[in-house]
């Protein structure tokens, strides 16, 4: 909301400029954004078992058992908190991946999906930093043994793509990978 209002507030400081209004109506209006529950209610949280459940599920799922290519990826965001965009970038050399103990991600970067009318590049994902960190900033994130091994499993099955990312489509591509987050209808996996 905040962000909002600020946009607003910066296109009518661009109208006043442009002498289409005396003052900032916004100057007028006091709001203050209303505060949030700061812990998270855990009675909404989907559980481990209950995602361990959800990842066996989602193998069976989808043409040519196209929900086995899925797994590890909602893996990466249930286990590690990975963004969409972080997890489709994610690739092996981001992976630390012990025999014993916890591994770690270290994420550099986001592939985020829009229309392909606005990236630079023509296709509908572009290459870009982490949400709201500064240019080239990493963060490392430690991993749980059981995501390691989910991640290995995907690994030895599909392996990579050319550009060395983890997560690909049939066709080693990209486009639609984030679709089947949950918009494709095909796919049988709905939010």
């Amino acid at each position: 909301m905040s962000r909002k209002r600020a946009v607003l507030y910066n296109a009518f400081e661009y109208a006043v400029e442009l002498e289409e209004f005396d003052q900032n109506p916004m100057d007028k209006v006091k709001w203050t954004p209303p505060k949030l529950a700061e812990e998270v209610d855990w009675r909404v949280v989907i559980g481990p078992r209950q995602m361990r459940e959800c990842l066996t599920a989602a193998t069976y799922v989808g043409k040519r058992r196209r929900g086995r290519r899925l797994r590890a990826l909602y893996a990466c965001l249930y286990y590690a908190a990975l963004r969409p965009a972080e997890a489709v970038a994610l690739c092996r050399d981001d992976c630390h991946l012990p025999e014993s103990g916890w591994g770690r991600l270290v994420l550099t970067k986001s592939l985020p999906e829009t229309n392909s009318r606005w990236t630079g590049s023509g296709t509908t994902h572009e290459k870009r930093g982490l949400k709201l960190r500064r240019v080239n900033e990493v963060r490392t994130v430690p991993i749980l043994p059981v995501l390691m091994e989910i991640l290995r499993e995907h690994i030895e099955e599909f392996g990579t793509a050319a550009d060395g990312r983890i997560f690909q489509t049939e066709r080693g591509g990209i486009d639609g990978l984030r679709r089947r987050l949950g918009r494709d209808p095909d796919s049988g996996l709905h939010p």
